[in-house]
């Protein structure tokens, strides 16, 4: 098992336990790791190698949550923080933002380096958000 497959199965288990799911919502398919449901819609690209990226960053290329401002976001956030050494993960960046990405991205300090193209290191968005 790869590390983008390890990832995923994190991601499952906090999503399941998150949301009260018993059936594991997350998969990989090629470079991404996609997790819909019901209460979420999330497609994120593992540390991908092509486009504007810097290396070992994640990218979440779509975040929706059918319940919003209930925390969701921010519990995601932690949790990638929460995992980021384990993976080598350096970056979390939100790509083609939407009016909605962009203020979440905002508010926790993520910088757009390019027009919709959000991005923040690791350590940063820790210290934002864990104090």
């Amino acid at each position: 098992m790869d590390n983008k497959e390890k990832f995923c199965e994190d991601l499952n288990q906090y999503l399941m336990k998150r949301f009260s799911y018993k059936k594991k919502p997350a998969y990989v398919s090629m470079w991404n790791i996609t997790a819909c449901r019901k209460q979420f819609d999330i497609y994120i690209r593992y540390k991908p190698s092509f486009g504007c990226w810097d290396k070992n960053t994640l990218v979440i290329a779509r975040i929706h949550f059918y319940q919003i401002r209930k925390g969701h976001g921010t519990s995601l956030l932690k949790f990638l923080c929460e995992v980021a050494e384990k993976y080598d993960i350096a970056k979390i960046a939100i790509e083609q933002a939407n009016e909605n990405s962009e203020n979440f991205a905002k508010r926790y300090g993520f910088q757009e380096f390019v027009e919709r193209q959000w991005i923040i290191d690791i350590e940063v968005l820790k210290n934002n958000l864990f104090t």
